[in-house]
């Protein structure tokens, strides 16, 4: 997904207004999905301590524009940034444990009451790619996505009961 090109640091956000401004520009990215957000949530990797913030694209009850055959059985988070270079090993994980917390709280304690009883995702978290708990988009697609720098770390996510 589209890097920050306001400043020297392309795949980590400095600021909330920063985020906010790529978050409304996301809702316009497909029109042909309408003026929406594609992804159920999308991760920006803050330059601040380390941290990220995730934002609420379509919410966890709605189907996402991430895998065509996969959008109802399963979350699309999206990664803000190009994560092929451009960031170093470490920036990416040391923010992966933070990544699974979050997915963490999405599966056991979600916000919409009726998480996981929709009839599309029902089957969210029985199936499981090999040596991850979580898919990336290069286990449903010939893709590069979401970038060389995730992939490799790909197998630090995992859902961990809070």
């Amino acid at each position: 997904m589209t890097p920050d090109t306001s400043d020297s640091s392309p795949n980590l956000w400095e600021t909330p207004d920063e985020v906010f401004k790529m978050m409304r520009r996301l809702q316009t990215v497909r029109p042909d999905l309408g003026k929406d957000v594609p992804y159920n949530f999308v991760a920006f990797l803050m330059k601040k301590k380390h941290t990220i913030m995730v934002c609420e694209g379509r919410g966890e009850d709605r189907t996402g524009a991430h895998t065509k055959g996969h959008n109802t059985s399963g979350i699309g988070i999206s990664f803000a940034g190009n994560f092929m270079d451009g960031i170093s090993d470490a920036d990416v994980s040391s923010r992966m444990h933070l990544i699974s917390q979050f997915l963490s709280w999405l599966k056991f304690d979600p916000s919409h009451q009726d998480y996981g009883q929709f009839d599309p995702m029902n089957n969210l978290g029985k199936l499981h790619p090999p040596q991850r708990n979580v898919f990336i988009h290069k286990d449903f697609a010939p893709t590069d996505c979401p970038g060389t720098k995730i992939i490799k770390f790909a197998g630090m996510l995992d859902f961990v009961q809070l």
